[in-house]
């Protein structure tokens, strides 16, 4: 079947059908046989009408939103459910002619069968949905697929058999992330993932049985100019809008309705073959083209009638006096530059006219009305005034009169001048609608009928009885059949078949009674469904001896023992035999001698303990602590140390003093081998003696002493200083020891003490170290020696820190000055850590800055008076091995400025002069007064005096806004000492 498609043939494609829907115009007869014969599980016989686009996408989301509410019909369960879920996206793929992309079959009513055939049909699974896009939920863990949905967007669907406010129905706006099962799995937990499908669809603009002939764009344009003056409100708010203009516009030529507001053709789904195109400099419009402006919350929107790269002329709803109750549609020039001007929608213009309509003008005063339907009978709608065109698609005669159908209805053209075009009836027929419906077993009737009142009807099968699922009535046991029954949902027929018995459901034999060796055993088995029982018996085992002996009773050293052969399963014996008695099983046990007795060897008998003792050895004694020696000698104190006594628990350390010996400590281990005796005198020898002890019981034990004479060292220097001497020098000083010979002076380098110096006397108390590096801090010591006697003795150390010294402040100036701060700069020194600045103040020096960095090299000291002289010091500090060094001080004498002019005002202006005034200044010689005019500061008076306190500025531009400054002076033995600026702004009159 051919078709050729208008605009108004593509608004007659919307069907409301009970079998078979096709947009496609197939084989009508054999879908209806395909369906009778259970090709289908359902179609909506009343699916709400859509206009279609031809947009496989568009019209499946247009198709399942206008369902939106649809409830189950009948408390059937699949397949009967209507809105079920995979059978409402079927039924919706009939209506919107898209059975070849959706596969219509009964088993793809189930969801994961119908994603299998979708796939198996040239569909996609694609990761981010779009319009028209099926959206599976699926199990994460295993193949489960629960529901299925059409998606709107990327996110939203419509989707049949979904819960809503208690009842199971069409929902047109599902969100897919909250969706969950009544197990209470949900995307939310994880258990549940969305698979995206997209269908291959069939765009049918470009179908081959298919040829869309629209208007072409100058008929678009006509269109528009046809309507200036007009007031069309196709929603019934807000009066006449812009969108209104467009929305009639696009229903009435192409069949098709955007949403929303002017804005949202910007953004919104475009059917197939459409284009949206954005402006550039290089664009332009062409008529029929649909304006569109981003600017505001609503946007704007008209018809573009002509155009060049500078200026379009369009035709506009509610441009000339908007508002929120519209105006009239007229003629408006446009630039592309202004009210955001986004680009233009153009719809798929056909590039041959479309003949089939004639073109007239109202032509009476009065006007004329625009009723619902050709007659007087029918209600007025609009009326439209003198002069009005209108485009009329369809002519009849009625009460006397010739009606033409229009946009917004019927009117008599007895009352309006023809002016172009030609309009021949044909007959366009609606779509099928039952006359009287087919039964299970009779056939209906369908009828088409045209505008005209011509009608057509065709006979329709038989449904054939629609049978649910078998249902058992009766369940069949393990004894008795059971019976089952369906029936017919449309004529409620019934059939009944039998269920043959059962038969036992026997479970495994289980042990009830285990046998022994001289007991039967039982078992059972039950019937799972009867719960019959059925009992068995198990032969006794019967003695099963072991070949191995078993040992009843061990023989000892003092009894006999027995041994026999076990039954492996219960207690019986044979061959019950005796075992001899055993000899003795001596355990051998060594006790070492004590300071109290002797060793000896202990042999005990493990099974009846007889014993005997034989190999005696010794008593022991504590031996002498050995390694006895001075470990440490200092000058009040001697650490004596000895070798450890494994047998001794500890140590006695006696020193003789006063003619006698006294304990001076007893140690509690004999691990600890050290002993440092304080409080003695210098150069003096003592005598100690150490004993090694054992406690065994009460008695404690001891073991000789062992005899040492130890002597302290000679006394070292009392006193023992360092200072700088300069950067590369440090002197050392000390005061004498009258019992030394001489000193021996230490400097710590390299890692390691070396010696600098040896005295040849002990009055040699100085010593100046040369050589050094700059900030640097060095260690010495000094140790004093005594000659006697072929020997040298050696005092302890005596130590000490000093630092050399490293270069001072370079340079200090006054690096600026003002009657109440001057600022210090000297120059950086690299070895310093920083600076302290000190100023003289109240009869001593204070410091009044310390900086923590050797690259701050200024500082402003504030609140000083002015014309006031000020001493300063300046020092730099280093610190190394934790001692702070000090350079020398670097001084600075300096005066602040005398005080700047007060109160420099504007005290009169007329068009072309300022007159400026000052408070004066005692201290001033005189004045200087400047403007900044040319980029610069140019000076126009100098005062002679500093009484002179006033200064008229002529000759300046007329309502022109000026900068002036002035500094006072003073002129002192031949110099000249300047204030700072005070500043003003002042403009001349207008």
């Amino acid at each position: 079947m051919k078709l050729k498609r208008t605009a108004a043939a593509v608004v007659a494609a919307v069907m409301a059908f009970t079998a078979v829907a096709t947009p496609l115009g197939d084989n009508i007869p054999a879908l209806e046989g395909a369906f009778y014969a259970g090709a289908y599980y359902s179609v909506k016989d009343s699916f709400y009408p859509v206009t279609l686009t031809g947009d496989g996408a568009v019209d499946m989301v247009n198709v399942a939103v206008a369902q939106a509410g649809r409830k189950d019909d009948d408390d059937g369960w699949y397949p009967n459910r209507e809105a079920w879920c995979a059978d409402f996206v079927l039924d919706v793929a009939r209506v919107a002619g898209q059975t070849g992309a959706v596969p219509d079959a009964p088993a793809n009513a189930a969801c994961g069968t119908f994603k299998n055939a979708l796939l198996n049909a040239g569909a996609k699974e694609v990761e981010t949905a779009q319009a028209g896009d099926l959206v599976f939920y699926c199990s994460t863990s295993d193949s489960t697929t629960y529901h299925v949905g059409i998606m709107k967007d990327s996110r939203y669907s419509v989707e049949g058999n979904a819960l809503l406010n208690g009842v199971y129905q069409v929902v047109d706006n599902r969100d897919t992330m909250t969706y969950t099962t009544t197990k209470g799995l949900s995307i939310a937990n994880g258990d549940i993932k969305r698979v995206f499908i997209r269908p291959n669809y069939v765009t049918s603009i470009t179908h081959p049985d298919i040829n869309i002939d629209y208007i072409t764009k100058e008929q678009g344009a006509q269109w528009a100019l046809d309507r200036v003056g007009q007031s069309i409100d196709v929603d019934g708010y807000y009066g006449a809008q812009c969108k209104d203009f467009v929305e009639k516009f696009t229903t009435e030529n192409f069949g098709v309705s955007f949403p929303g507001n002017a804005i949202d053709l910007i953004y919104c789904a475009i059917p197939s073959g459409w284009q949206r195109i954005k402006n550039t400099p290089e664009f332009l419009p062409q008529p029929g083209d649909i304006a569109l402006w981003a600017y505001g919350t609503y946007g704007h929107t008209g018809i573009i009638v002509s155009a060049n790269l500078n200026t379009f002329v369009s035709v506009d709803q509610n441009w000339y006096n908007a508002s929120s109750n519209g105006s009239p549609a007229a003629k408006v020039q446009h630039n592309y530059t202004t009210y955001n001007f986004w680009g233009v929608l153009r719809p798929p213009y056909s590039s041959n006219p479309q003949p089939n309509q004639e073109t007239w003008k109202v032509n009476v005063s009065q006007g004329v009305n625009v009723r619902s339907g050709p007659g007087t009978n029918y209600g007025v709608v609009k009326a439209y005034p003198n002069g009005t065109t209108v485009t009329i698609t369809e002519k009849t005669s009625s009460g006397g009169y010739t009606w033409g159908k229009c946009g917004d209805g019927w009117l008599v053209l007895d009352y309006c001048q023809y002016l172009s075009g030609s309009l021949q009836h044909t007959h366009s027929y609606g779509a099928w609608y039952d006359k009287t419906k087919p039964t299970c077993t009779s056939a209906g009737v369908q009828e088409q009928k045209c505008s005209c009142g011509a009608t057509k009807t065709r006979e329709t099968a038989a449904l054939g009885h629609s049978w649910g699922g078998w249902a058992t009535a009766t369940k069949p046991t393990c004894t008795a059949q059971g019976v089952e029954q369906r029936t017919c949902s449309r004529c409620s027929k019934a059939e009944t078949r039998y269920i043959t018995a059962l038969g036992h459901s026997w479970g495994g034999w289980a042990t009830a009674t285990k046998p022994t060796c001289t007991a039967q055993g039982v078992e059972q088995r039950t019937c799972s469904r009867c719960s019959k029982a059925e009992t068995r018996y198990i032969t006794a085992l019967g003695h099963n001896y072991s070949s191995e002996w078993t040992i009843d009773k061990q023989a000892t050293c003092s009894a006999e023992g027995s041994k026999s052969k076990h039954c492996t399963r219960c207690d019986a014996k044979t061959e019950v035999t005796v075992i001899p008695k055993t000899a003795h099983s001596y355990k051998t046990t060594v006790v070492a001698p004590t300071l109290t007795s002797q060793g000896y060897t202990v042999h005990e008998c493990t099974v009846c303990h007889y014993s005997y003792k034989d190999s005696y050895t010794s008593q022991i004694t504590l031996p002498a602590v050995t390694g006895v020696k001075v470990k440490t000698q200092g000058t009040t104190s001697l650490t004596l140390a000895w070798d450890k006594n494994a047998s001794a628990n500890g140590y006695v350390v006696e020193q003789y003093s006063g003619g006698k010996w006294t304990q001076i400590t007893k140690t509690a281990s004999n691990a600890v081998v050290s002993y440092t005796v304080s409080g003695l005198k210098a150069d003096t020898l003592y005598t100690f003696r150490i004993k090694g002890y054992v406690v065994s019981g009460t008695t404690e034990y001891s073991s000789e002493y062992t005899r040492l004479a130890a002597k302290t060292r000679i006394a070292n220097v009392g006193t023992f200083k360092g200072s700088t001497v300069s950067g590369s020098a440090i002197k050392l000083d000390w005061s004498k020891n009258d019992k030394a010979s001489g000193y021996i002076i230490e400097q710590y380098k390299g890692g390691k003490w070396t010696a600098l110096a040896t005295t040849k006397n002990n009055t040699t108390l100085t010593f100046t170290v040369k050589g050094l590096a700059s900030a640097t801090v060095y260690s010495f010591r000094i140790k004093s020696f005594r000659k006697a006697g072929g020997k040298i003795e050696y005092s302890e150390y005596t130590s000490l820190k000093a630092a050399t010294s490293f270069g001072g402040v370079n340079n200090l100036t006054v690096k600026s000055y003002t009657a109440s701060a001057i600022t210090l700069a000297w120059n950086k020194n690299a070895s310093a850590n920083g600076y302290v600045v000190e100023q003289y103040k109240g009869g001593k020096w204070t410091q009044i800055a310390k900086t923590s960095s050797n690259a701050t090299v200024t500082y402003t000291v504030n609140g000083l008076k002015a014309d006031t002289t000020y001493t300063f010091r300046v020092r730099a500090y280093k610190t190394a091995a934790g001692k702070t060094i000090y350079s020398e001080y670097a001084r600075l004498a300096a005066k602040t400025r005398i005080a700047k002019v007060a109160s420099f005002r504007a005290t009169g202006t007329t068009t072309s002069a300022v007159e400026l005034s000052w408070n004066k200044n005692d201290k001033a010689t005189g004045y200087i007064i400047e403007i900044y005019r040319g980029g610069k500061w140019t000076a126009i008076a100098t005062t002679k005096n500093n009484t002179t306190l006033r200064f008229t500025m002529k000759g300046l531009a007329r309502n022109t806004t000026y900068s002036f400054r002035i500094k006072a002076f003073r002129t002192l033995n031949g110099t000249t000492e300047f204030s700072e600026y005070s500043s003003l702004k002042a403009a001349t009159r207008k």
